[in-house]
């Protein structure tokens, strides 16, 4: 074999290696970047589905255990939209009775749609 084959088969061997080095270094980077990915999106599915469950909760303790009292509640909340009926509470729509806040806030009782 002469110098300059030696060389060349050399220089190719050393090719081989950098190639896999830096295609081990990119599946390493790849791989890194989708763990990344995947903890973060679990973990922003637990804090969201965490957020829900915990008003969840708040609602079932709101309604209480009287069944008919949280169906009856139910049944206004479908009815209503209950943030515009609130925004409405201002002014002369507000009194005070016993030091606690009260609103004259209109809510359809038999049917769905927008409070009158």
């Amino acid at each position: 074999m002469s110098r300059g084959e030696a060389a060349a088969e050399s220089t190719a061997a050393e090719a081989g290696r950098i190639v896999r080095r830096l295609d081990i270094g990119m599946v390493l980077r790849v791989a890194g970047l989708l763990a990344t990915v995947a903890a973060l999106a679990f973990g922003g599915y637990w804090m969201g589905r965490h957020g829900t469950m915990a008003l969840g909760a708040q609602v079932s303790l709101a309604l209480g255990s009287d069944p008919d009292a949280a169906q009856a509640r139910l049944t206004l909340m479908r009815n209503n939209d209950v943030r515009a009926a609130l925004d409405r509470c201002h002014g002369s729509a507000v009194w005070i009775r016993n030091g606690l806040s009260a609103c004259r806030a209109p809510m359809c009782l038999d049917g769905p749609g927008a409070a009158p």
